[in-house]
């Protein structure tokens, strides 16, 4: 549960300094060299992408439908978020990438 608030709070974050960095068009984007998406962290060197998707399903219906003897309904969900960290030192680019994978219930694929 501690691991699922912090990553929640940290998404937030950096989320939000990625807002904040398209908002401001007065100045070059720096990070605009690594890609699409990438924003630059403040007072750093540092450029960050977060990213992730949701997905949810729900299976209805009789025994026979759903098998194994249920009857009712199936609600299966999951959730994936991703952080690439990007910094040029002086030996070269660093690149730090931090993938979460989340599920309940058995999706159908």
């Amino acid at each position: 549960m501690l691991l699922r608030a912090s990553l929640a709070g940290l998404l937030i974050a950096f989320a939000g300094t990625a807002a904040a960095a398209e908002r401001a068009p007065s100045r070059p984007n720096p990070c605009a060299a690594h890609g699409a998406g990438f924003a630059p962290v403040p007072g750093t060197d540092t450029c960050v992408r977060v990213s992730g998707r949701v997905r949810g399903e729900v299976d209805a219906g009789s025994k026979r439908s759903i098998g194994g003897g249920r009857s009712g309904a199936s609600l299966n969900a999951e959730a994936r978020a991703a952080l690439d960290a990007r910094t040029d030192t002086e030996a070269g680019p660093l690149r730090t990438v931090v993938r979460v994978r989340a599920r309940r219930g058995e999706p159908s694929r």
